[in-house]
């Protein structure tokens, strides 16, 4: 709220100034209060939809949904919004996906509650007749889904990565970093439904041992002390003669 209040001089102080949200403060605190009002209703029949899930013997895909404002959907994707995503998704699954599977549509933590994702999920469910099929989670245990799903659709979340880490079949929308032969499905979403190759194990330990190692450092942005790791390691890496993943491809080459 501080960083909210502070910014309203922003426009004064700074004429050129541009907020890089979608929608103003105000507006997104009145969607978060709104659906957290709502959760212990929402989560009393997420737990139901799991359990039924779960305990039955038909195969489900999941696709996991991403936030709009984010710049993984904005700016590194040839999508506008997720309710593009759903629809894609939702007409390849009625198509191709065997009869008996369902398509779980779970949405994300953070999402501020103003896209009404279950009304669209309703309108998809009569137009591709897929009543029963289609099953919208608004929280709900990523992890334990993903240790029974047939597979993952994703434009381009971490949620991927998790999903590779469990050995479950990916298949990406975009380009995020993990999509790679021998990881992630490479041909197009209609064929994925019925042709889902295993991530190989070894190579995701690899990938994983290298992004971590390369391309991450250790350290935060909403603590003093993970502010301070973040800034030390940060230097450390700056002030090298060659990147980390430099060196590492050049140790390879040689």
């Amino acid at each position: 709220m501080l960083y909210h209040l502070a910014g309203v001089a922003n426009p004064f102080l700074h004429p050129h100034y541009r907020n890089h949200a979608l929608v103003t403060a105000p507006v997104e605190y009145a969607g978060f209060l709104l659906r957290k009002a709502r959760m212990p209703y929402l989560t009393r029949r997420d737990d139901e939809r799991m359990h039924t899930l779960l305990s039955e013997d038909h195969p489900f895909f999941l696709l996991p949904l991403q936030l709009k404002s984010d710049a993984q959907i904005r700016y590194h994707s040839d999508f506008k919004n997720m309710q593009e995503v759903i629809g894609k998704v939702a007409a390849s699954f009625a198509y191709h996906a065997p009869a008996d599977a369902r398509l779980v549509i779970k949405n994300h933590p953070l999402d501020m509650g103003l896209a009404h994702y279950a009304r669209l999920i309703k309108v998809l469910m009569k137009e591709y007749d897929l009543a029963g099929r289609l099953v919208y989670l608004e929280g709900g245990n990523l992890e334990a889904l993903l240790k029974r799903a047939s597979g993952l659709v994703t434009v381009n979340s971490t949620a991927g990565n998790v999903s590779l880490g469990f050995g479950c079949p990916t298949h990406t929308l975009a380009s995020p970093i993990y999509d790679m032969p021998g990881l992630t499905h490479q041909g197009k979403l209609d064929d994925f439904w019925q042709n889902r190759p295993q991530p190989d194990a070894a190579l995701f330990r690899a990938y994983r041992r290298t992004v971590a190692q390369t391309v991450q450092i250790n350290g935060g942005f909403y603590c003093r002390p993970g502010i301070e790791l973040a800034a030390g390691h940060a230097l450390q890496v700056m002030e090298r003669d060659r990147s980390p993943l430099q060196q590492l491809k050049d140790e390879i080459a040689s």
